[in-house]
């Protein structure tokens, strides 16, 4: 998605060009394109200039939306009638990852060109 988030508007990329950069099995990466595609985060074009982007701009798609998409809602229910603490305890666990992943892909990039600022050394 953040490869998507780099050319959004600029071009179609397609499958094996996104595979091969990142080294993902090119079926494994078809299967959470058509998850993705299905959840409408992404769209796809036919034709030797097709390929695929980001549906919508990268500043209005988060991390945290693209997670629920690929792998389901986040599971922390522990729900202990004797311990009420502990199903408090759980779900300011929810609350506090779910509130790390709510970062929009532009947010990601923006963040990946700090860090990779700070560690590029020169001798």
């Amino acid at each position: 998605m953040l490869e998507l988030a780099k050319y959004y508007q600029k071009t179609w990329l397609q499958i094996k060009d996104i595979a091969q950069r990142h080294t993902i099995p090119q079926h494994y990466l078809e299967q959470l394109l058509v998850l993705l595609k299905r959840a409408r985060l992404v769209q796809s074009q036919r034709g030797a200039q097709g390929g695929y982007s980001l549906s919508r701009h990268p500043s209005q798609i988060t991390i945290k939306e693209v997670l629920t998409c690929l792998e389901g809602d986040f599971e922390f229910r522990a729900v202990n009638e004797d311990r009420p603490i502990l199903n408090r305890l759980w779900g300011q666990a929810r609350s506090s990852i779910e509130k790390v992943f709510d970062i929009s892909l532009e947010a990601m990039l923006l963040e990946e060109q700090r860090i990779s600022k700070n560690y590029a050394y020169q001798i």
